[in-house]
């Protein structure tokens, strides 16, 4: 740490936290009984814990700037004598010159820790709480750049292509609707200002605001804090930091801290109802309309509580009737309550619901809070980082009704979005006319259900993206990858093209490429029944080792019909046979009783297995605890008709397809395919497969995340597949001899193929075939004149576009066939399948399937399938696509 110099210093960012250890150190215990062992006792000693903290930050950066007298009283004055000594115990703040952003590294730090109650008192542990909420204080690196490109269509805008006045300016409006520290507000706030002082120069005013109040800069700052900053934040501490770190960037001598408390809110963004479902009484927008006096905005604490109230019946239940009766019991309450003349205080009852509501929810009512961002047509820009929260994350921080809610506020959402989703639907609900979001987001915003549910959503209503960064690392800490979006609406065409990945395009779709959004692709009738996610066995204790499974036969003979090779995508991956480690007890669907046949493999399955099913929230789980959690019998069924099929990982590396005979249970992290010829091997191996479900799937960190309707189901097949017979043959066979010989599976394998070429024969030999294998589909789809780059991932410019041709050259011709086969099934008469996006495993399917008996692309018609067939069994026509002869 620095020492105590005369003058100001910038403390380093990493010598700051370190010092603030020492202070807590110092403190901790002074504020705990030592004997209270209570949770309470912990959180309460915690909050003072973190309220002291930052107050002395606050007072401290307050005094060195000048904003309170350097011996002034301090904001708490029973703790000051202790808060003084805890300053003498860092040095490193006593001098120094504390920026108003180091406030929010301060907090996204305190987040990581964990207050433990010891016998020495108040101990402060590492914690996961940021890695749980997804909480990261935003670097300066990033939210300027972000700020800017999402400011600069409104700027262009403001004076139809001239330079904005100051007035105007002043008439923007920023909201951050998860601001945490604020460093998006602080951004804004640079940036508007920086505007207005140029504003004021061209306008002539800048001499007199210098002379009547100093730092025109400073000026600009106050007046932009005051009139165009919104921000939201459901963590108080981070709603005290925000306010902290703009004052002290705005704040003059003598001025309050609290002059921009009524613009940082806190409360939770995704928890509120519209004016309608205020006036309504209810969260449904169908709900019969009651009125509830006045509006809003003009009786903003009724219709706060009432909001709460409504809020809390939702919260309140698990399951939708129990919510709906909660809902009429406090609609009556309510109704008669806001009845009276004149309406008086709320009853009790009334009261302890909102109370308890805003406890543990902090529901925020937008247009009781902030009416004039609802009602006001100047243009808003919405910027932010929303938590990085996926579906099971959700769910554990917002218990089992937080889903529900958010599928019900932003109807056609899919429950295994992540929550930057949401978050961009709610700033598109803010932005009534005309706006531009600007939004750091999980690499997923980009695919699957959250593209579906968000970009998708957003696009469909009339928002364009206008720039885009794909993909890159988080500068900070957290081990993940981030996507940047910026989106406009109501605003005039810009003069400046869109932009992807800092090059010039011509468009950006959902799914952050440089082409114009299309309809999704849709599922395909003559694909379905073929694709299946494997097993759900839900409990590992149904699982032996070869020793194990030995010693069982050994007992019993009769033991080997009931215990079956278990394959999952790891050994498929790491096995350079693509063999099983493990066996598992299959009991199938016999009942208890029935299961009891075979008591020895009962016992352990109730040993190994029912506690933890006991546990499980379903209930058809813990009932049938001896039985895999889903048996997918349609699967089971549909490998009757085959000796061996095709099966992928659903979350790999590389997307790779192997045979595996069929008298093994294929666990949920396998895909399967009713598939056994090598044509289909060839297809499904080509880049031109692979090109496509990379394009239509979600990824999970650098992993593709295959799904059988995405992926399978909307893949257009081609109508001649006997060519590939041969060299889908030859490739299976010399992969084969090349991992027993080096002895690695397919991920290593897959590795070395798409590393650099040269100076290995063998995998330069495999390159060269996998080119072949890619010409041949492609012939086989009559897209012969298609080049086919190099197979190793690019390291040059020049290969890197001709990866880039490649990739979008054969989506779109695939998403124009699917198009044109889905249009062929129609006119047929067959059921549409609807948009085959999801991320989810598809429930199991008996639907029959037509076959394709060859013809042009324009596809001849189809020949019905055969009476008395069984769901979900095929046969296989090498010569054709694939054919449902036996459904």
């Amino acid at each position: 740490m620095p020492a105590r110099t005369g003058g100001a210093e910038k403390v380093p960012s990493e010598q700051l936290v370190p010092g603030l250890l020492e202070g807590l150190a110092a403190v901790a215990g002074r504020w705990i009984d030592p004997g209270a062992r209570g949770s309470a006792a912990v959180e309460d000693g915690y909050r003072r814990l973190l309220d002291a903290v930052l107050r002395r930050l606050f007072l401290h950066a307050a005094r060195q700037r000048g904003l309170v007298p350097a011996a002034g009283p301090a904001l708490r004055p029973e703790l000051e004598a202790e808060l003084a000594a805890m300053l003498d115990g860092l040095p490193v703040l006593a001098r120094g010159s504390l920026e108003p952003d180091q406030l929010g590294e301060v907090y996204e730090w305190l987040l990581g820790l964990r207050p433990q109650l010891g016998p020495g008192g108040l101990a402060l542990r590492p914690g996961d709480a940021r890695r749980r909420t997804g909480s990261h204080y935003t670097p300066r690196s990033m939210t300027d750049p972000i700020v800017r490109r999402t400011l600069e269509p409104l700027l262009a805008g403001l004076a139809d292509g001239g330079p904005p006045s100051s007035q105007a300016l002043l008439g923007l409006r920023v909201c951050d609707p998860a601001m945490g520290g604020g460093a998006f507000l602080l951004a804004a706030c640079r940036r508007l200002a920086e505007a207005v002082v140029e504003a004021w120069e061209r306008e002539g005013a800048l001499a007199g605001i210098t002379a009547t109040h100093g730092s025109a800069s400073r000026h600009a700052r106050r007046l932009v804090a005051r009139h165009c900053l919104y921000g939201v934040d459901r963590d108080p501490v981070a709603v005290a930091v925000a306010r902290m770190s703009l004052w002290l960037e705005v704040g003059s001598p003598g001025e309050p801290s609290s002059f921009v408390d009524h613009r940082l809110r806190c409360g939770d963004a995704l928890v509120g109802l519209s004016a309608a479902q205020l006036r309504g009484l209810s969260w449904e927008p169908s709900a019969e309309a009651v009125e509830l006096g006045p509006d809003p905005h003009d009786a903003p604490e009724r219709a706060r509580i009432a909001g709460d109230v409504l809020v809390g019946a939702f919260f309140a239940h698990a399951r939708a009737a129990a919510r709906r009766a909660e809902l009429a019991l406090r609609r009556a309450e309510l109704a008669a309550w806001l009845g009276r003349a004149p309406v008086g205080p709320p009853p009790i009852p009334i009261e302890r619901w909102a109370h308890a509501a805003r406890d543990r929810l902090r529901p925020f009512h937008w247009p009781v809070e902030f009416p004039e961002l609802l009602s006001d047509p100047r243009p808003l820009a919405i910027v932010g980082n929303p938590p990085f929260m996926g579906k099971n994350a959700i769910r554990a921080a917002g218990g089992p009704s937080q889903l529900p809610w958010l599928l019900a506020l932003h109807p056609g959402a899919h429950g295994n979005a992540d929550l930057s989703a949401h978050f961009l639907r709610r700033a598109a609900s803010l932005i009534a006319s005309r706006g531009t979001i600007g939004f750091i987001a999980t690499n997923t915003i980009a695919q699957g259900d959250t593209r579906a549910s968000g970009l998708r959503a957003l696009l469909r209503d009339g928002f364009v993206i206008y720039d885009a960064t794909s993909l890159r690392p988080w500068p900070g800490e957290a081990s993940v990858s981030v996507s940047v979006v910026h989106l406009a609406k109501g605003l005039p065409r810009p003069s400046r093209a869109p932009r992807l990945d800092d090059r010039a395009v011509v468009a950006i779709d959902s799914r952050l490429r440089p082409v114009a959004e299309r309809p999704e692709p849709r599922r395909l009738h003559a694909n379905l029944g073929i694709g299946f996610v494997g097993s759900y066995v839900l409990g590992m204790g149904f699982t032996l080792t070869p020793e194990q499974r030995d010693a069982l036969v050994a007992e019993d003979p009769r033991h080997a019909e009931r215990i079956k090779p278990y394959l999952g995508g790891a050994e498929l991956n790491s096995s350079p046979t693509q063999g099983f480690m493990r066996y598992v007890i299959d009991l199938g669907d016999l009942s208890l009783e029935q299961a009891r046949g075979w008591p020895r493999l009962l016992e352990i399955v109730e040993r190994e297995v029912k506690p933890e099913r006991d546990r499980n929230n379903r209930e058809a789980y813990r009932r049938y605890w001896w039985q895999f959690g889903e048996k997918r019998p349609a699967l089971q069924e549909a490998l009757r008709s085959c000796s061996r099929c095709l099966v992928t990982p659903r979350v790999s590396k590389h997307l790779v397809v192997a045979f595996q005979p069929v008298g093994r249970v294929f666990s949920e992290q396998l895909d399967v395919f009713v598939l056994d010829r090598h044509a289909h091997l060839a297809l499904l191996q080509s880049r031109i497969h692979e090109r496509w479900a990379r394009r239509l799937s979600s990824s999970l960190e650098d992993r593709l995340r295959y799904s059988v309707s995405a992926c399978f189901e909307t893949l257009p097949l081609p109508d001649e597949l006997a060519s590939l017979e041969a060299i889908g043959e030859r490739l299976d066979g010399a992969r084969a001899a090349v991992m027993v010989r080096r002895g690695i599976g397919l991920t290593k394998l897959y590795n070395g193929l798409r590393a650099p070429a040269g100076g290995d024969p063998e995998l330069d030999g495999l390159r060269v075939l996998h080119e072949e294998l890619d010409r041949a589909v492609l012939r086989a789809y009559g897209w012969s004149a298609l080049e086919v780059p190099p197979y190793s991932e690019p390291t040059t410019a020049r290969e890197a576009e001709a990866w880039r041709r490649f990739d979008d050259a054969v989506v779109e011709r695939l998403h124009e066939l699917n198009a044109r086969r889905a249009a062929e099934e129609a006119s047929l008469g067959e059921p549409a399948k609807g948009e085959g996006i999801t991320d989810a495993p598809r429930q199991e399917s008996t639907t029959s399937m037509p076959s394709r008996t060859g013809g042009s692309e324009a596809g001849d018609p189809a020949s019905p399938t055969r009476s008395g067939a069984t769901p979900g069994s095929s046969a296989v026509d090498p010569g054709r696509g694939v054919s449902a002869t036996t459904r």
